[in-house]
Protein backbone atom coordinates (compact mmCIF):
# COMPACT_ATOMS: atom_id res chain seq x y z
CA UNK A 1 0.00 0.00 0.00
CA UNK A 2 2.81 1.88 0.87
CA UNK A 3 5.04 3.13 -2.09
CA UNK A 4 8.66 3.18 -1.07
CA UNK A 5 8.52 2.40 2.56
CA UNK A 6 12.17 1.25 2.70
CA UNK A 7 13.50 4.22 1.20
CA UNK A 8 14.90 2.12 -1.81
CA UNK A 9 14.45 4.63 -3.81
CA UNK A 10 15.90 7.47 -1.92
CA UNK A 11 13.16 9.71 -0.22
CA UNK A 12 10.51 10.09 -3.08
CA UNK A 13 7.18 10.00 -2.21
CA UNK A 14 8.07 11.20 1.23
CA UNK A 15 7.58 15.43 2.50
CA UNK A 16 8.90 16.67 6.05
CA UNK A 17 6.27 19.14 7.07
CA UNK A 18 7.55 21.62 9.72
CA UNK A 19 4.81 23.95 11.46
CA UNK A 20 4.68 26.81 14.00
CA UNK A 21 8.31 27.97 12.94
CA UNK A 22 10.05 24.44 13.70
CA UNK A 23 12.74 23.49 11.63
CA UNK A 24 14.06 20.25 10.45
CA UNK A 25 15.35 18.59 7.61
CA UNK A 26 14.58 15.12 5.52
CA UNK A 27 17.88 13.50 3.47
CA UNK A 28 18.35 10.18 2.12
CA UNK A 29 20.50 7.72 4.30
CA UNK A 30 22.49 4.48 3.91
CA UNK A 31 22.36 3.54 7.77
CA UNK A 32 19.10 1.26 6.72
CA UNK A 33 17.82 -1.84 8.60
CA UNK A 34 17.29 -3.59 5.53
CA UNK A 35 18.36 -3.02 1.60
CA UNK A 36 20.70 0.01 1.52
CA UNK A 37 18.28 3.23 2.07
CA UNK A 38 16.70 4.99 4.97
CA UNK A 39 14.76 8.55 5.63
CA UNK A 40 17.04 10.34 8.30
CA UNK A 41 15.32 13.88 9.78
CA UNK A 42 17.37 16.64 11.46
CA UNK A 43 15.48 18.24 14.00
CA UNK A 44 17.19 21.90 13.70
CA UNK A 45 14.29 24.00 15.84
CA UNK A 46 12.48 22.02 18.17
CA UNK A 47 9.62 22.70 20.17
CA UNK A 48 6.24 20.47 19.61
CA UNK A 49 6.09 16.80 19.36
CA UNK A 50 3.07 16.92 16.71
CA UNK A 51 5.09 19.82 14.86
CA UNK A 52 7.38 18.02 12.64
CA UNK A 53 5.94 15.54 10.86
CA UNK A 54 7.60 12.60 8.04
CA UNK A 55 4.67 12.41 5.87
CA UNK A 56 4.04 9.79 2.97
CA UNK A 57 2.37 10.35 -0.23
CA UNK A 58 -1.48 10.13 -0.16
CA UNK A 59 -2.77 6.15 0.08
CA UNK A 60 -5.98 6.13 -2.88
CA UNK A 61 -8.87 4.53 -2.61
CA UNK A 62 -8.40 2.84 0.41
CA UNK A 63 -11.54 1.25 2.64
CA UNK A 64 -12.04 2.73 5.89
CA UNK A 65 -13.87 0.26 7.21
CA UNK A 66 -10.77 -2.15 8.70
CA UNK A 67 -8.21 -2.13 10.77
CA UNK A 68 -4.24 -1.08 9.55
CA UNK A 69 -1.37 -2.32 10.84
CA UNK A 70 1.16 0.55 10.79
CA UNK A 71 5.39 -0.41 11.36
CA UNK A 72 8.36 0.95 10.93
CA UNK A 73 12.08 0.81 12.13
CA UNK A 74 13.24 3.76 13.98
CA UNK A 75 16.49 4.91 16.21
CA UNK A 76 17.82 8.17 17.03
CA UNK A 77 21.34 10.15 18.29
CA UNK A 78 19.69 9.89 21.92
CA UNK A 79 18.07 7.39 23.61
CA UNK A 80 14.74 8.24 25.00
CA UNK A 81 14.06 11.13 22.15
CA UNK A 82 10.38 10.21 21.31
CA UNK A 83 8.08 9.91 17.97
CA UNK A 84 4.67 8.45 16.90
CA UNK A 85 2.51 7.55 14.37
CA UNK A 86 -0.44 9.20 12.59
CA UNK A 87 -2.91 8.22 9.88
CA UNK A 88 -5.02 11.22 8.09
CA UNK A 89 -8.32 10.32 6.27
CA UNK A 90 -9.95 13.02 3.94
CA UNK A 91 -12.86 13.30 2.27
CA UNK A 92 -13.64 13.64 -1.50
CA UNK A 93 -13.21 17.63 -0.94
CA UNK A 94 -9.87 16.86 0.73
CA UNK A 95 -11.10 17.54 4.17
CA UNK A 96 -9.63 15.78 6.88
CA UNK A 97 -12.05 13.09 7.94
CA UNK A 98 -10.47 11.56 10.39
CA UNK A 99 -6.91 12.00 12.39
CA UNK A 100 -5.52 8.93 14.66
CA UNK A 101 -2.27 9.27 16.25
CA UNK A 102 -0.48 6.66 18.55
CA UNK A 103 1.11 6.71 21.93
CA UNK A 104 4.64 8.32 21.93
CA UNK A 105 7.42 5.71 21.49
CA UNK A 106 10.57 6.21 23.42
CA UNK A 107 13.71 5.41 20.57
CA UNK A 108 16.69 3.47 21.46
CA UNK A 109 20.12 4.31 19.74
CA UNK A 110 19.79 0.80 17.84
CA UNK A 111 17.11 -0.04 15.47
CA UNK A 112 13.70 -0.89 16.77
CA UNK A 113 10.72 -2.12 15.68
CA UNK A 114 7.49 0.10 16.57
CA UNK A 115 3.91 -1.07 15.81
CA UNK A 116 0.17 0.24 15.71
CA UNK A 117 -3.08 -0.67 15.26
CA UNK A 118 -5.06 2.37 13.40
CA UNK A 119 -8.80 1.05 14.14
CA UNK A 120 -11.08 2.63 11.10
CA UNK A 121 -15.12 2.40 11.45
CA UNK A 122 -16.70 4.86 9.37
CA UNK A 123 -17.35 4.53 5.16
CA UNK A 124 -15.43 4.50 2.09
CA UNK A 125 -11.95 7.23 2.04
CA UNK A 126 -11.07 8.98 -0.53
CA UNK A 127 -7.29 8.75 0.60
CA UNK A 128 -5.14 8.24 3.62
CA UNK A 129 -1.41 9.73 4.97
CA UNK A 130 0.95 7.84 6.84
CA UNK A 131 3.01 10.21 8.94
CA UNK A 132 5.86 9.73 11.46
CA UNK A 133 5.72 12.68 13.81
CA UNK A 134 8.85 13.21 15.48
CA UNK A 135 9.80 15.22 18.90
CA UNK A 136 11.00 18.40 19.56
CA UNK A 137 14.33 17.46 20.97
CA UNK A 138 16.95 18.35 18.61
CA UNK A 139 19.11 15.84 16.92
CA UNK A 140 18.26 12.91 13.94
CA UNK A 141 15.72 10.47 13.93
CA UNK A 142 16.26 7.34 11.06
CA UNK A 143 13.58 5.58 10.31
CA UNK A 144 13.38 2.59 7.65
CA UNK A 145 11.25 -0.21 6.42
CA UNK A 146 7.76 1.80 6.94
CA UNK A 147 4.67 0.21 6.40
CA UNK A 148 1.05 -0.19 6.73
CA UNK A 149 -1.56 -2.77 5.57
CA UNK A 150 -4.58 -3.83 6.09
CA UNK A 151 -5.58 -6.48 8.44
CA UNK A 152 -7.63 -9.33 7.23
CA UNK A 153 -9.12 -12.15 10.00
CA UNK A 154 -6.78 -12.12 13.72
CA UNK A 155 -4.32 -9.88 13.88
CA UNK A 156 -0.93 -11.40 14.68
CA UNK A 157 -2.92 -14.93 15.10
CA UNK A 158 0.60 -16.67 13.99
CA UNK A 159 2.34 -14.68 17.15
CA UNK A 160 4.68 -13.71 14.89
CA UNK A 161 5.21 -10.08 16.38
CA UNK A 162 6.92 -10.07 19.30
CA UNK A 163 6.03 -9.06 22.78
CA UNK A 164 2.26 -10.90 22.47
CA UNK A 165 1.31 -8.01 20.15
CA UNK A 166 -3.04 -7.64 20.07
CA UNK A 167 -2.84 -10.69 22.84
CA UNK A 168 -4.03 -10.35 26.22
CA UNK A 169 -4.84 -12.28 29.39
CA UNK A 170 -8.07 -11.70 31.68
CA UNK A 171 -8.27 -13.52 34.98
CA UNK A 172 -11.16 -13.33 37.37
CA UNK A 173 -9.50 -14.71 40.58
CA UNK A 174 -13.07 -14.46 42.57
CA UNK A 175 -12.86 -17.89 43.41
CA UNK A 176 -8.91 -19.00 43.16
CA UNK A 177 -8.07 -18.61 39.74
CA UNK A 178 -4.81 -17.55 38.95
CA UNK A 179 -3.37 -17.32 35.21
CA UNK A 180 -0.21 -16.06 33.07
CA UNK A 181 1.03 -15.22 29.95
CA UNK A 182 4.44 -15.39 28.35
CA UNK A 183 5.73 -15.31 24.60
CA UNK A 184 6.91 -19.21 23.54
CA UNK A 185 9.39 -19.05 21.01
CA UNK A 186 10.62 -22.76 21.67
CA UNK A 187 8.56 -25.04 19.81
CA UNK A 188 5.54 -23.02 17.92
CA UNK A 189 3.52 -24.91 15.13
CA UNK A 190 5.41 -22.59 12.66
CA UNK A 191 7.29 -19.95 12.69
CA UNK A 192 9.00 -18.08 15.51
CA UNK A 193 6.81 -17.14 17.85
CA UNK A 194 3.48 -18.69 19.95
CA UNK A 195 1.57 -17.72 23.47
CA UNK A 196 1.56 -19.78 26.20
CA UNK A 197 -0.83 -19.82 29.09
CA UNK A 198 0.35 -21.36 32.53
CA UNK A 199 -3.12 -21.80 34.79
CA UNK A 200 -1.99 -22.38 38.06
CA UNK A 201 -4.90 -22.44 40.11
CA UNK A 202 -8.72 -23.32 38.53
CA UNK A 203 -12.47 -22.58 39.71
CA UNK A 204 -15.67 -24.24 38.31
CA UNK A 205 -15.99 -21.43 36.10
CA UNK A 206 -14.00 -22.09 32.42
CA UNK A 207 -14.45 -18.89 31.50
CA UNK A 208 -12.20 -17.48 34.74
CA UNK A 209 -9.02 -17.42 32.39
CA UNK A 210 -9.50 -15.89 28.98
CA UNK A 211 -6.87 -15.40 26.63
CA UNK A 212 -7.97 -12.30 24.38
CA UNK A 213 -7.11 -11.07 20.88
CA UNK A 214 -8.24 -7.53 20.31
CA UNK A 215 -8.94 -7.79 16.50
CA UNK A 216 -12.23 -6.22 15.53
CA UNK A 217 -13.21 -6.56 12.29
CA UNK A 218 -15.99 -6.53 9.98
CA UNK A 219 -19.11 -9.66 9.48
CA UNK A 220 -22.10 -10.17 7.83
CA UNK A 221 -25.58 -11.64 9.15
CA UNK A 222 -26.41 -14.93 7.77
CA UNK A 223 -22.28 -15.80 6.44
CA UNK A 224 -20.12 -18.43 7.37
CA UNK A 225 -16.86 -17.92 9.08
CA UNK A 226 -13.88 -20.34 9.53
CA UNK A 227 -12.47 -19.96 12.61
CA UNK A 228 -9.33 -22.36 13.20
CA UNK A 229 -5.98 -22.60 15.47
CA UNK A 230 -3.27 -24.49 16.99
CA UNK A 231 -3.04 -26.14 20.43
CA UNK A 232 -1.16 -27.91 22.84
CA UNK A 233 -1.53 -28.92 26.85
CA UNK A 234 -0.79 -31.41 29.12
CA UNK A 235 -2.78 -34.45 29.55
CA UNK A 236 -6.79 -34.12 29.81
CA UNK A 237 -6.54 -30.25 29.64
CA UNK A 238 -9.18 -29.16 27.90
CA UNK A 239 -10.04 -25.37 26.25
CA UNK A 240 -13.41 -23.29 25.07
CA UNK A 241 -12.81 -20.86 22.20
CA UNK A 242 -15.27 -18.34 21.68
CA UNK A 243 -16.24 -16.12 18.79
CA UNK A 244 -18.02 -12.63 19.59
CA UNK A 245 -20.00 -10.81 17.97
CA UNK A 246 -20.81 -6.89 18.85
CA UNK A 247 -23.31 -4.30 16.90
CA UNK A 248 -21.95 -1.06 15.44
CA UNK A 249 -21.98 0.40 19.05
CA UNK A 250 -20.07 -2.01 19.97
CA UNK A 251 -22.75 -3.13 21.94
CA UNK A 252 -22.57 -7.03 22.62
CA UNK A 253 -24.80 -9.09 20.60
CA UNK A 254 -24.16 -12.75 20.87
CA UNK A 255 -20.84 -14.96 21.16
CA UNK A 256 -20.55 -18.73 19.65
CA UNK A 257 -18.62 -21.39 21.85
CA UNK A 258 -16.40 -24.53 21.34
CA UNK A 259 -15.01 -27.31 23.55
CA UNK A 260 -11.77 -29.14 22.58
CA UNK A 261 -9.92 -31.96 24.35
CA UNK A 262 -5.79 -30.75 24.30
CA UNK A 263 -3.32 -33.18 23.88
CA UNK A 264 1.07 -32.28 24.48
CA UNK A 265 1.56 -32.45 20.63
Amino acid sequence: MLVNGGFEDGIQNWTIINQSGLASTLTASTDAHTGSGAAQVEVTVGGNLVKINLTSDPIMGVSDTNQYLVRAWMKADGAGKLARFKVLAYNDDESVKKSRSSDDFPLTTDYKEYIWIYNSTSEATKKMEVIIQCEQDLGVYTFDDVSIQKITGIANGDVEIPGLFNWFLTVDNTNGAAATMEEETSSPYEGNGSVKVDVTAVDENPASVDLLNDTKFFVTAGKSYLFTFYAKGAAEDSIISRFSTFDATSTYITAVDDSFELNAD
